[in-house]
């Protein structure tokens, strides 16, 4: 390897070091006093050796592309999860988790500038020679003959006769190290620095909204006591409801295994409002009548589940009991009555509920109540996306999606223009699908549109997300409204191009169901097939 990757070399030995067992302390490992974080032996790799790297889908130009990189491993990234590789094509240097090693194989790494030459060399007066094959580099004044075809008893002879000559001085090669083009100094002009907003917002918010993995990332991150009076809340009430029956375990049984989830609760202002752990069982290891047995409350009050969605249950009016409908989403119900409190009493007395009243956050969407009806939209999903993409100062766009735009597929140097912004077009795109499914029919076909290019995205489908937010801020407060009509008039409305699609040349279709003007069903996609 070239003298360039030195610092590499030294930065992997270092990264090696910080998984190494201290006597000293505690018998742990610097990493794991400093990040928390246990060593794997089987991750680490001989620095140096052949590497091959996936290649992203999104990467490969055709159908028969190669599948990899070829590179070098030059080291670690600093979380100890990824590997850096030297890509010989491009001698760029990536990161990649999905990695094939041959321990084996060492290839030549050359130098990425080429101002990193060697040195003239310069002879060396002082420097004894010990061997007279020297590790470094080195070159002869004079060339000493040390082979010969005569037998051996001529070379002895030839020895003894002519006088032993002094050994020829060796010159050793000095290789240059990196040395920057210009002096370094200690002001840094401001315009060498590139602005990074963008990603500085995405960070923060990816940042402040995950939610702990596993108990140890629960315990060592700042809400720990929220997180541990969570647990044992969820542990108290399964105790209470006597979920399980404790037992020694036989040899015949087989334990199913369980994992704890971590979820904060947002209310209307994107405020955490509750820390939420729950117990999770592999269920698909169960067998009825072994592990469980089939026991829903809701039927045993004649509730029945609905064909079209088994979340939705309903009883029919009865005496002293109206006509209910329940939604229920894992621990959340929601009652839609006359008289709710009816079922709450009924409840009551089998489960420890918290009744919250009238309904108004529910799975992130606000409910608001007119004299008219119910109006329900996500305007605090929507601020928080625009800030997030740093798009709330943007100017608001009149319409989803310009008309006269037909997206086609991204050339290489949209892709890359794509990539410097920063920007994870899947998840934008993902929360433009959120907001049409739930209460945005509006957006439909602008996000149908840019799911179409979520393999190889480029900068003009960005700018295409980009005026669907700019939709969307101009129309915070639009949603779904559902009115008292006397009617219910159903009608269908439904339309489609013809060959919009410039790389398929395939028809969008789209169509609506209402009831007196109240949304019901919605759709809007691409035609499977090419129409004529």
């Amino acid at each position: 390897m070239a003298a360039e990757w030195w610092g590499e070399a030294a930065v992997t030995a270092t990264c090696i070091t910080n998984c190494l067992l201290s006597l000293s302390r505690s018998r742990c490992t610097p990493m794991q006093l400093l990040l928390k974080m246990k060593a794997k032996p089987h991750f680490l790799k001989p620095f140096g050796c052949k590497a091959w790297a996936l290649k992203p889908k999104a990467n490969r130009d055709e159908k028969f592309d190669t599948v990899s990189w070829d590179g070098t491993l030059i080291g670690y990234t600093n979380d100890m999860l990824s590997y850096r590789i030297l890509w010989h094509s491009d001698l760029k240097i990536i990161n990649s988790r999905q990695v094939l090693f041959d321990k084996n194989v060492f290839p030549t790494c050359p130098a990425i500038s080429k101002s990193l030459g060697a040195m003239p060399a310069r002879e060396e007066e002082t420097i004894p020679l010990f061997h007279s094959n020297p590790i470094l580099p080195f070159e002869e004044e004079s060339q000493i003959e040390t082979a010969s075809n005569s037998p051996e008893d001529q070379v002895a002879e030839e020895v003894d006769s002519h006088p032993v000559e002094p050994v020829a001085r060796k010159k050793w090669i000095y290789v240059q190290g990196f040395q920057p083009e210009k002096p370094v100094e200690s002001s840094i002009s401001k315009r060498n620095i590139i602005p990074g907003g963008r990603t500085r917002r995405q960070a923060c918010f990816a940042t402040a909204s995950v939610d702990p993995k596993s108990h140890s990332m629960a315990m060592n991150s700042h809400d720990r006591q929220h997180w541990m009076e969570a647990e044992l809340k969820e542990i108290n009430n399964m105790k209470k409801h006597q979920v399980w029956i404790e037992h020694p375990c036989q040899p015949t049984d087989c334990p199913i295994a369980s994992t704890w989830a971590y979820c904060c609760k947002l209310g209307p202002n994107n405020q955490v409002i509750e820390f939420k752990a729950r117990i999770c069982a592999q269920g698909f290891r169960q067998t009825f009548g072994v592990n469980f047995e089939l026991n829903v409350f809701l039927e045993t009050i004649s509730f029945h589940a609905a064909i079209s969605d088994p979340c939705v249950f309903h009883r029919p009016d009865k005496p002293g009991k109206p006509a209910t409908w329940i939604y229920a989403h894992i621990d959340d119900l929601v009652i839609i009555s006359h008289d709710p409190l009816v079922l709450k009493t009924e409840f009551e007395r089998k489960f420890d509920i918290k009744y919250l009243g009238t309904a108004e956050f529910l799975l992130g969407m606000n409910i608001d109540r007119t004299p008219s009806g119910l109006h329900i939209h996500q305007m605090q999903y929507v601020k928080q996306k625009l800030l997030e993409y740093g798009l709330d100062t943007a100017p608001h766009s009149s319409c989803p999606m310009n008309p006269k735009v037909h997206l086609r597929k991204a050339t290489a140097g949209e892709r890359d223009e794509l990539q410097n912004l920063g920007v994870n077009y899947r998840a934008l795109v993902g929360s433009l699908n959120y907001l049409s499914v739930l209460t945005r029919p509006d957006i439909s076909h602008a996000v149908s549109v840019l799911s179409q290019h979520l393999e190889a995205p480029g900068i003009q489908h960005f700018q295409a997300a980009e005026q669907v937010f700019r939709y969307l801020a101009g129309t915070k407060q639009v949603g779904l409204v559902f009115t008292k009509e006397p009617s219910l008039d159903l009608s269908a409305n439904v339309d489609s191009n013809w060959g919009n699609c410039p790389n398929t040349r395939r028809s969008a279709t789209g169509f609506v169901i209402l009831t007196s003007q109240q949304v019901l069903s919605r759709k809007a996609s691409r035609q499977a097939t090419v129409s004529l």
